[in-house]
């Protein structure tokens, strides 16, 4: 289902703009120590779908609800991270555990978001235009010299 399609479906069409295709470049992250010996660099994809903004409201409202139902932590904001912390009355007998975050959706495959969105639907309600509308916000589509790539799909072949 195409972002034009989503967007008449959702009685947004009128509202939403149509993908534009504009070239895609990168930036050399060159303040990242090591530079010199390991090089990265940060895609700029101005080419993105504003049924991503559709998405991300889906993506919080199952979060929040998961999070709620669940009891389980996982806060969006550092000061609610240090209230916790600062009321754990035996800070010496835990332990605290910190992820490294090294890519973020839309980077996560296929399976494995319809994985996380399986885990979701057992916890608060999806409907199957949503479950459409984040797995259509996952595909990115990067233009350069007015041709349209898209990110190879990547087997892996460990589980």
């Amino acid at each position: 289902m195409g972002d034009k399609k989503i967007a008449q479906n959702l009685g947004l069409a009128d509202r939403i703009n149509v993908t534009a295709e504009r070239e895609a470049f990168i930036t050399l992250k060159d303040h990242k120590e090591n530079f010199y010996n390991n090089p990265t660099c940060r895609l700029i994809n101005p080419c993105k779908t504003e049924i991503g903004k559709i998405s991300k409201q889906i993506l919080e409202r199952i979060n929040t609800n998961i999070r709620r139902q669940t009891k389980y932590n996982q806060w969006t904001k550092t000061r609610d991270v240090i209230h916790w912390f600062e009321n754990i009355k035996t800070k010496k007998q835990q332990s605290f555990i910190i992820f490294d975050i090294c890519d973020f959706y839309p980077s996560i495959t296929k399976d494995l978001l319809e994985e996380a969105l399986d885990f979701a639907s057992l916890h608060t309600s999806l409907t199957g235009e949503e479950r459409n509308i984040i797995l259509h916000t996952k595909n990115s589509t990067l233009y350069s010299n007015n041709e349209p790539w898209q990110k190879r799909q990547q087997h892996s072949t460990s589980q």
